[in-house]
């Protein structure tokens, strides 16, 4: 980890680390992955707990996303009014088709799921909302790179 993160950094280094499996961990746990020390995840958890954006376990005292956050992320999915258009489109696609459908999009050098569609088929998709997915790996990182067009400087 980088000497010269703020808080800042630090706290959205933590948050993206509870949205990965096994999506809760001890402050112990994410200390040791993020090369953090330990105290410092606990100042920066209570404050996260506080606010609601992180959730401890009173029976495991593992911490995990909070419902702020998923306030958050909602808000974010709400705010495109593009997303319902999608929904509908992708509703009517997958009933056409009757296969499981989804929307991804590409960030950076990351595929995110956005929306997911499963399907009655024995065979499904298995991508969840929200997770980050290498592009190389998956039908939704095929798709796109087929079609992506790289920025020229």
């Amino acid at each position: 980890m980088k000497d010269n993160y703020s808080s800042i950094d630090k706290a959205f280094l933590i948050l993206e680390n509870l949205a990965v499996p096994p999506y809760e961990k001890t402050a112990f746990e994410i200390s040791e992955e993020l090369k953090i020390h330990r105290s410092t995840v606990h100042r920066i958890l209570n404050i996260l707990i506080e606010n609601k954006m992180v959730y401890q376990s009173p029976s495991s005292k593992k911490y995990s996303i909070g419902p702020g956050s998923y306030h958050i992320g909602a808000a974010y999915l709400y705010n495109h009014t593009s997303m319902e258009q999608i929904r509908i489109i992708l509703e009517e696609l997958a009933k056409e088709i009757k296969q499981s459908i989804g929307y991804a999009i590409l960030l950076e050098d990351r595929i995110l799921s956005l929306f997911e569609l499963e399907s009655y088929q024995p065979i499904q998709i298995g991508f969840k909302v929200g997770t980050y997915y290498p592009i190389h790996c998956g039908a939704y990182g095929k798709c796109i790179m087929a079609y992506y067009e790289p920025m020229i400087d």
